[in-house]
């Protein structure tokens, strides 16, 4: 399962070193805005995070 993790993390990565990235933190103002920041990046870069703690 942790080999797994770390080939996921590695698609992300690419995906993360382009200009429209973003942080895992985005002020929301709308709740309708909420859905919008959820994609792949969050969700692996939050899955990174946890990790490490």
């Amino acid at each position: 399962m942790f080999e797994q993790f770390v080939l996921d993390i590695y698609e992300v990565f690419d995906i993360d070193a382009l200009v429209t990235s973003h942080p895992i933190y985005v002020p929301v103002f709308n709740p309708d805005e909420i859905n919008e920041i959820f994609d792949t990046i969050s969700y692996s870069k939050g899955g990174s995070v946890i990790r490490m703690m």
